[in-house]
This record gives structure tokens, sequence and C-alpha cells, in this order.
């Protein structure tokens, strides 16, 4: 049997705006997580349909309150910055997390003392109105270079993360309009090194309305994730610079399509 200590304490943040019916099922599969050592950490990004009501009748759920809305990022960096556990996780108000997924990558990190991995991921099932599928997440040692090149690590919430990396790497930055998810993980691989666990633990549930398909932010979260991030680019030589502009011009245009044409042309791009 795993011996538990004080470093052993996960802390799960799940950013929440106008969402309760969806929230109360996140928050339940965080609450029915089987690793014994967990805090559950709710911001709640300036609500106005009960939210708040609810968060603050919840008892061994901590609740920060943003009066007005200020983003997930903003609040997943306030959750991350109160956060008392070694680990860290996110999740969002409208995903679940399968029972076992903390216990199964914490007993990972137990298993595995002398690594030097620093974020853990495992792979996800998307449900979306028309489909289900799973994506897998099987990328180990230093990606780097890979995550340059392309979103090779999908989902924050599959990532269970030493709080020192995260706070290392800076947080999400919050003047990008999108990609900061992907932002941020660049930053970490910059300083760690990551692993997998080679299965499902893990729910997304993807809809029309979510901030995922607004392709204006999109769009403009790209051209500023390319500006931000161009001398690191640059500095994997001429060749790789050239080949990745012209990759993340062209994801960038498909955006500006997609404001004109819609989801369907989306979908026709990136199904």
């Amino acid at each position: 049997m795993i011996e538990l200590n004080n470093t052993d304490k996960v802390s799960i943040i799940i950013p929440t705006h106008n969402r309760l019916n969806l929230l109360k099922r996140a928050i339940e599969s965080c609450v029915n997580q089987t690793w014994p050592l967990i805090e559950i950490i709710v911001v709640n990004d300036g609500s106005k349909d009960g939210t708040a009501e609810y968060l603050n009748s919840l008892k061994n759920i901590t609740v920060y309150h943003n009066k007005f809305p200020k983003g997930g990022p903003y609040s997943r960096n306030i959750g991350a910055k109160h956060a008392k556990g070694a680990y860290i996780t996110f999740l969002d108000d409208d995903d679940e997390l399968l029972p076992e997924k903390v216990e199964r990558q914490m007993n990972w990190f137990k298993n595995n003392p002398e690594s030097k991995t620093g974020v853990l991921t495992c792979d996800m099932l998307a449900i979306r109105p028309d489909k289900k599928f799973i994506i897998e997440n099987r990328k180990r040692g230093n990606v780097y270079r890979d995550l340059l090149q392309k979103y090779c690590v999908l989902g924050i919430h599959t990532m269970l993360i030493r709080r020192d990396i995260f706070e290392a790497s800076g947080g999400f930055d919050l003047n990008l309009d999108s990609n900061q998810e992907y932002d941020l993980m660049i930053r970490m691989a910059e300083k760690t090194e990551f692993d997998f666990l080679p299965e499902v633990l893990v729910k997304v549930y993807l809809t029309p309305g979510q901030i995922s398909l607004n392709f204006r932010k999109k769009r403009d979260g790209t051209i500023t994730f390319i500006r931000k991030n161009k001398s690191r680019y640059k500095a994997e030589g001429t060749v790789f610079y050239i080949r990745e502009m012209m990759r993340l011009w062209g994801i960038t245009t498909v955006y500006q399509l997609s404001i004109w044409f819609g989801i369907r042309f989306y979908r026709l791009i990136f199904p």
C-alpha cells in the first residue's frame, strides 16, 4: 500500500460562469474521486444564475467569487494561487473527471519518484452532439519542439501538474483570447518533461456554443500567440520558423473563413 503525506494533496480547480446545471456534474465528479487527499476549488466568474448561492451552500469546497466576469484563464490563475496541493488539475465546468483520474495519476508519480516528469496526461473521451471519439495523449519526455510544431497534447483537464512547474511557467497568459492552454503547455515543456497514462480518465463535452468554437476569438488569439512566440520558433532554425509560421497563419486563415462561412466549413478542415 502506498503511504501518503502532506505533499500528496491534489487541488482540482474549476472556473465557472453561468452554467449551474453543468457545474453540479463537474463538482460531483471531483467529489467522487477515489484519491483521499483532494481539495476542490471553484472560482465563480461573476455568474448571475444562482451559482454563487449554490456554491456557498456546499461544504468541504473552497469557493472564490469574481465580482465581475474576468474569464477562465484569470479564474484558473486565482484558483492556482490559493491551491494548497503540491499537484493541481484543472476542470472546465461542463466536463467531468472519471472517479480514478487523480488516483491513477498520483500513483504514477508515487511509483516514479526519480522521474523528471512535471506534467502527466491521459486520454479523454470527447462527446459531441453528432459523435463520440477518444483523443489520445501519448507524448513522453521533452515535448517542447513537438508542441511548437503541433497541438500534440490536448486538454488541460487531462493533466496532473506539479504546482511548482505551473508557478515557474507563469500560469495562464491573460493577453491571449484563445490558445491559453497551448501557450502554457509550451512554457511548461521548457521546464519539465511530460509523460502519459494510456487510458481514458476524462470526459469532455463539445457543444456549438463553447468558446472553443468562437472563431473570432480563436483568430485573434492565434495572431497574438504567433507574435508572442516568434522568438521561440526562430530559435529552432530558419526552415523550422518559415514552415511553422506558414502553418500557423494558415490556421488563422481557416478561422477567418469560418467566421464568414460557419461551423460547417470549419468541420470540413477540422472534422
